[in-house]
């Protein structure tokens, strides 16, 4: 008799193996997805940070000093001069369409106050409600803006920066890296912002929620089936063992285990065959006479 031709239908522990393995994959498998996705938001970010923080200071480099500081009044928007930069700036945005603005702010003596020089943004109805809402208006040249809420913005005076964290304003949300304007003697006369839209950063972070999804997908039908196989594996010497005492339980004492190849299986039935025939022994055994 081998240990195929017992008949497993006594299953200790089977089922409740079977839910603690595949129950602890899943969890260990949401682990992993949620320490997946903030690795990779976290690197995402950091990519687009410093992808910021390079774009502005080489578009801040190629700006044309003298032009851009001739623009004060604000009747000067349409000018020749304010066309020159303005047109720049929309042939990178074009080269580059996840940019979703350029623009120049000037310094004032007015704390946490700079004022718009140069917006590459064009005012029309993007919603296409028929009406130009106030998100759909580029800022004016000469039009202030309040930096208090934006410490990386006033920095860039004098350094390269970008946002820690996703910024909002009247146009939308946003990170931007900003870079200092000088002029020829090295003098900062204006910050340069490159804008990416917190949409795009959410489609990038989507992207990976999605990747996720798919590869979980796939993982979902290999932890069942490894649930199963195991629980199968790990309860199959109770079963053999349970088979074995139900045979007992209808008198049947001289039934022995049959010995399997696998180790784990073999200590069950040695073990259980020793039992019975040591109990066989003292049954045989007569009393002592008195």
């Amino acid at each position: 008799m081998t240990t195929q031709n017992i008949d497993y239908h006594r299953r200790p522990y089977r089922k409740y193996l079977f839910w603690t393995f595949l129950i602890m994959g899943i969890i260990l498998m949401f682990i992993g997805d949620l320490t997946v996705y903030t690795v990779r938001s976290s690197s995402i970010m950091s990519d687009i940070k410093d992808t910021l923080r390079e774009s502005a200071s080489s578009i801040a480099s190629l700006v044309p000093t003298q032009i851009h500081e001739s623009l004060i009044d604000p009747a000067q928007q349409s000018s020749s001069d304010y066309k020159f930069i303005e047109t720049d700036f929309r042939l990178v945005m074009a080269g580059n369409p996840n940019i979703a603005d350029i623009y120049t702010l000037r310094p004032t003596t007015k704390p946490h106050t700079m004022i718009f020089v140069v917006d590459a943004q064009i005012t029309e109805d993007s919603n296409h409600n028929n009406v130009i809402d106030d998100d759909e208006i580029k800022a004016s040249l000469g039009e202030s803006f309040d930096t208090g809420l934006l410490p990386r913005l006033e920095e860039a005076v004098n350094q390269p920066t970008v946002d820690d964290e996703i910024n909002y304003d009247k146009w939308g949300a946003w990170l931007s890296g900003y870079a200092p304007i000088k002029d020829d003697s090295g003098k900062t006369v204006a910050v340069l912002g490159v804008d990416y839209s917190a949409d795009y950063i959410s489609k990038l972070r989507n992207e990976t929620w999605h990747t996720i999804i798919y590869i979980d997908l796939i993982l979902i039908p290999l932890i069942i089936l490894s649930a199963w196989y195991v629980s199968r594996r790990v309860s199959r010497p109770f079963s053999i063992l349970a088979y074995g005492l139900e045979r007992l339980s209808h008198g049947d004492f001289e039934y022995r285990l049959p010995i399997s190849k696998h180790k784990d299986e073999r200590i069950f039935e040695e073990l259980f065959d020793r039992i019975v025939s040591l109990f066989n022994t003292l049954k045989s055994r007569k009393p002592p006479e008195d």
